[in-house]
């Protein structure tokens, strides 16, 4: 008996189509679960990374806002240095102080401060 007399008659097909059906209706539900999973971590991934720049944004405003009594150590997670100058911001993670992720230069413009470079570096 050849392949194609089993699919042309109406005889013994019912179970292989009802196998069929099955593996191909799990297979959709397995691509709709996934691609839901994926979708759910990107999320937690993308609010991490937007909390994590607003953190350093507000650092870089603190120091702007008054870099004469900046507080370097008020922060978690991050590793603030200012120069003896208090001119010029670099942040760092605190686990890893060698990689600048922030760095902010001001100048003094009467009883005001102008900010000459903000720059944020990605990894």
């Amino acid at each position: 008996m050849g392949l194609k007399k089993i699919f042309k008659s109406k005889k013994g097909i019912a179970i292989e189509t009802a196998i069929l059906s099955i593996i191909v209706i799990f297979s959709l539900c397995f691509l709709v679960t996934s691609l839901t999973l994926v979708g759910h971590y990107q999320v937690q991934i993308e609010s991490a990374f937007i909390l994590n720049d607003a953190n350093l944004d507000q650092i870089g405003e603190d120091f702007i806002a008054n870099p004469t009594d900046f507080n370097e150590k008020g922060y978690d997670g991050f590793y603030c240095e200012v120069n003896n100058e208090k001119t010029q911001l670099t942040a760092s993670y605190s686990s890893n102080k060698g990689k600048v992720i922030l760095e902010v230069k001001i100048e003094k413009d009467g009883d005001n401060y102008k900010v000459t470079k903000w720059q944020k570096f990605r990894k």
